[in-house]
């Protein structure tokens, strides 16, 4: 990449940040650490090199308590090897793996982020006894999403639990993330160290359950599990019992009202809606609009609409024509609703049952209704004022990381969290 004149301005108020927090003692020191600094935010690998060359320390402690070594670690690997490259510079240049960047160790973001590119580079550095257990459980739950055979087997020969939960609540498994991705030779390694191919997530889904899911990846290791004593778990059973609650829904004279009611407002054909996983939700509807305003009429009408046994909600993407909608669904629950649909994230490991438990333990502490629902996003809005926007705008990235982590963009998220007390949930 090329220095322009815009970058310059850059690296001048990195310097002045830098002088007025007292982070560097000389307006030297600040030029060349403010040069580090716009590399790793801007810059290419060669340029990141070239600061560290120049005299850039690779363990200074950056305003937000992040370290050079654990902003690269959180990056999205872009263009593809830079990440790895990256690392490597800044451990020779003497970054200290040990050395916490915003309270985490380099080797603990890492396994958070899935990274496995980096967490072997970690691992050789990195004071054993500060990884906790789940950090190390995220690792292999990562390795296993990769089909990284080599780092599963290691990560097993130091004791971790094939089963072991790679975040707090969660009930997935790296064997049903290895059985889902169809990564034979991880599943099999698994199953020897003793993985239950049994275990079931918060929906009563097992192993089998994911490899069947997509058998396109699946079918690699479908036989395997079935070999090993894979069933099918209540998934299917509870899946099933959706589904015929729906059709008695549907069928009701308040429900029918509301779908009259809805064709009336849009005045749109209603289509049915789709799941996730394929095939149509028993007695949904979708409306598709052109143009206008989903979400007004959503807060406008939905309470109306639960009164006749209809959750009515925004979407984008569960009809046929993947424009904007709105949704109806035979049900006032609106867990039951994010179950139909079969909202997840499972590039980034968060499936439907780990949203439904998230949103759980957010309503517990803070009310709130579904406005919004896709196959990869939910949007909702508090029904009382945010107690704690910046802990939770925290705690949606970790949920939904996409590696767009500058101050700028938490400040805002913070900002828009206070100022419309709407929440919104997205998964690539």
């Amino acid at each position: 990449m090329e220095f322009t004149e815009t970058h310059a301005e850059i690296v001048e108020g990195y310097a002045k940040l830098l002088l007025r927090e007292s982070l560097v003692r000389t307006t030297e020191e600040a030029r060349t650490q403010a040069f580090l600094m716009w590399a790793l935010d801007f810059g290419s690998v060669e340029q990141l090199e070239q600061a560290l060359a120049a005299g850039g320390n690779p363990n200074l402690v950056m305003v937000r308590g992040d370290t050079p070594l654990g902003k690269v670690v959180r990056c999205p690997d872009n263009p593809k090897g830079s990440r790895v490259r990256s690392v490597r510079l800044l451990l020779r240049a003497g970054a200290d793996p040990n050395l916490p960047s915003e309270g985490k160790l380099p080797l603990a973001i890492a396994c958070e982020r899935g990274h496995t590119d980096v967490i072997e580079l970690l691992r050789g550095g990195t004071d054993a006894a500060k990884v906790s257990d789940m950090d190390l459980a995220a690792a292999l739950m990562a390795a296993a999403g990769e089909g990284s055979v080599e780092l599963v087997k290691r990560l097993l020969g130091q004791g971790i639990r094939p089963d072991a939960p790679a975040r707090p609540g969660s009930s997935v498994t790296a064997l049903m993330l290895a059985a889902a991705r169809g990564h034979v030779e991880v599943v099999q390694a698994l199953l020897e160290a003793g993985a239950d191919v049994n275990a079931t997530d918060l929906e009563g889904q097992t192993p089998l359950d994911y490899a069947f899911h997509d058998l396109s990846k699946g079918k690699k290791t479908f036989p395997v599990l079935q070999a090993a004593g894979g069933v099918f778990g209540a998934s299917e059973r509870e899946g099933e019992a959706l589904d015929r609650e729906f059709r008695v829904a549907a069928r009701k004279p308040g429900f029918k009202a509301a779908i009259e009611e809805l064709t009336r407002i849009t005045g749109a054909k209603p289509v049915p809606l789709r799941k996730a996983a394929g095939g149509i939700i028993p007695g949904s509807l979708g409306f598709s609009m052109a143009e206008g305003p989903t979400q007004a009429l959503v807060l406008k009408h939905q309470a109306e609409f639960l009164s006749r046994g209809a959750y009515l909600f925004a979407t984008d993407e569960v009809t046929s024509s993947k424009g904007p909608a709105l949704g109806l669904l035979p049900t006032k629950d609106f867990y039951h609703a994010i179950a139909a649909v079969g909202t997840a994230g499972p590039n980034s490991e968060v499936y439907n049952a780990d949203v439904i438990e998230w949103l759980r333990e957010l309503e517990r502490e803070q009310p709130f209704v579904i406005t919004g629902l896709g196959h990869h996003f939910v949007e909702g809005k508090f029904t009382t004022l945010v107690k704690d926007a910046a802990g939770l705008v925290k705690r949606i990235n970790r949920l939904c990381p996409d590696g767009d982590d500058q101050p700028e963009t938490e400040k805002r998220q913070i900002e828009e969290l206070r100022s419309t007390g709407c929440f919104f949930l997205w998964w690539e």
